[in-house]
């Protein structure tokens, strides 16, 4: 135990060393601050500029959206309405899933595009010749086209998803709340903003494939920090469960015209948005973009699976333990701590796309460090706070028991970690790890209904399954391959700082 602690003090420092390294010009200029009043200015305006100082921002709201909207929440409404709650979340996160499904594809092109990219492929890494080529534009205003009419498509067919399959889930329960009537409105409210804020995902995708990360950081603080105010004061007048619904709609038409005043302006000068060549880049994206939308959709499919076993079995009322216990480790705690490598994946995709996979490899170890000890910080802050204030908040209703949520904790870092190195993999433009997720998502299903069905576990079922599941699997599998995929083994990587590789 002792030495395994020293290793991993050593890594956690060997990770701070490397953010200071990357952040040597922003210290000089903090020391600089404490004589000079002027560097103090220069100071504030430098770190205002970085992606990471708002990136912060953004996931501070989430952390203040959990300190704030979720004991409000907690509060205000009564068990049968946190259920629909907890299921209006769930099925609205189709919306984000049909977003990721095409924008780390279409991101990454961008990314190309700006790096001189001629040609796009559907599978492999877009490579340049040259490594000061031209951005070429062309392929830019081609790409812009080919999203929004995407984007409009999808925003359809989520539409005719969540309208159909999630008003037949939801329909036998909205009679069990107080109010049926308002809960009804309140799920019409949530359809059309969904959508809306699919339609807009667009134009914030093409902003971070422009590796613009601090405007587009800068426009997701604002409408978050809006949403986030918007509900608590809807809350407070008394809407119940119309509150966040509500706010979302407003935020989302409010995102419709920031996001795509500030993409149009930040465009290369020669971008066009044109529909030419719309087939041809379509079957580009398509191959990749299946196989990982079909993952994510499954993802959203185990959660909603979730929550109509739960009802199933115990009535309306007994499920938003479980969803609001993994909203604070998964959602707040994860969100926060991926930060560190979230900011960097437009330039991994440039890296890629000149073949430097020391790069890489340079680039993301202080990130990886950092996130995974950011976590294992806010993880256990939650676990020891979260429970007694959210009783002090609302004595009748509780988060699951602690042992459930370290248990969910390990669960999410495992999870986070996995899903790092299949992005790493992802980012030389394929999804092998298609086929083992769907399997993995599809058993997590049916164990958690056996465990459910056959054992005591209660809720504690759903955190068992999924861990077991990925244990089998997907936990070790994909970073020992993403590790490969930049030239290293993943041993190597997590202990050795890789300037010196």
């Amino acid at each position: 135990m002792g030495g395994s602690a020293g290793i991993q003090l050593q890594i956690g420092r060997r990770a701070l060393n490397g953010l200071l390294l990357d952040k040597h010009s922003l210290l000089v200029k903090h020391s600089r601050a404490m004589q000079d009043p002027l560097g103090a200015t220069r100071f504030i305006v430098r770190v205002w500029n970085t992606a990471m100082f708002w990136t912060w921002m953004f996931n501070g709201l989430r952390f203040a959206s959990g300190v704030l909207l979720l004991p409000l929440l907690w509060r205000m409404l009564p068990e049968s309405e946190l259920d629909m709650y907890s299921l209006f979340i769930v099925l609205s996160g189709f919306a984000y899933s049909l977003d990721a499904m095409f924008s780390a594809t279409i991101s990454r092109y961008v990314g190309y595009a700006l790096r001189g990219v001629t040609e796009l492929q559907a599978q492999g890494v877009s490579t340049v010749e040259v490594e000061d080529a031209r951005v070429n534009t062309t392929l830019l205003g081609e790409l812009l086209g080919t999203s929004r009419s995407l984007y409009a498509s999808l925003s359809l067919a989520l539409f005719v998803l969540l309208g159909i399959f999630g008003t037949l889930m939801l329909f036998p329960i909205f009679a069990a709340t107080p109010s049926p009537n308002v809960t009804r409105a309140a799920w019409a409210v949530t359809l059309v903003a969904s959508c809306l804020e699919l339609y807009t995902g667009y134009l914030l995708v093409f902003l971070r494939g422009l590796n613009k990360v601090v405007l587009s950081a800068r426009l997701s603080t604002a409408v978050y920090g809006t949403k986030l105010l918007v509900s608590v004061l809807l809350l407070l007048a008394g809407l119940g469960l119309l509150a966040v619904p509500v706010a979302a709609l407003l935020t989302a038409v409010g995102q419709r015209w920031l996001a795509r005043k500030f993409t149009l302006a930040n465009l290369p000068n020669g971008v066009m948005e044109t529909r030419h060549n719309y087939r041809n880049h379509l079957r580009s994206i398509w191959p990749n973009t299946w196989r990982l939308g079909a993952i994510l959709l499954s993802i959203n499919l185990v959660m909603s699976a979730f929550g109509k076993i739960s009802t199933l079995q115990w009535g309306l009322g007994q499920f938003y333990p479980y969803y609001f216990s993994f909203q604070i480790i998964y959602g707040i705690c994860t969100n926060m701590a991926g930060v560190w490598t979230h900011v960097k994946w437009p330039i991994v995709c440039q890296l890629r796309a000149t073949g430097d996979s020391q790069g890489v490899q340079k680039l993301v170890w202080p990130r990886l460090w950092l996130q995974l000890l950011t976590f294992g910080v806010l993880a256990l802050a939650a676990i020891t706070i979260g429970p007694p204030v959210l009783k002090w908040v609302s004595p009748e209703k509780e988060l699951l028991p602690r042992f459930w949520l370290s248990l969910m904790a390990l669960y999410a870092l495992l999870e986070m970690h996995y899903i790092f190195w299949a992005t790493v993999i992802s980012t030389e433009n394929r999804v092998p790890s298609f086929w083992a997720v769907l399997a993995t998502n599809l058993a997590t299903v049916m164990v958690a209904y056996a465990l459910v069905k056959l054992t005591g576990l209660g809720l504690g079922s759903f955190i068992v399954a999924p861990l077991a599941c990925g244990l089998a699997l997907n936990y070790w599998l994909w970073p020992k391959l993403g590790a490969r995929s930049i030239g290293i083994t993943w041993w190597r990587f997590m202990v050795a700082w890789p300037a010196k590789t």
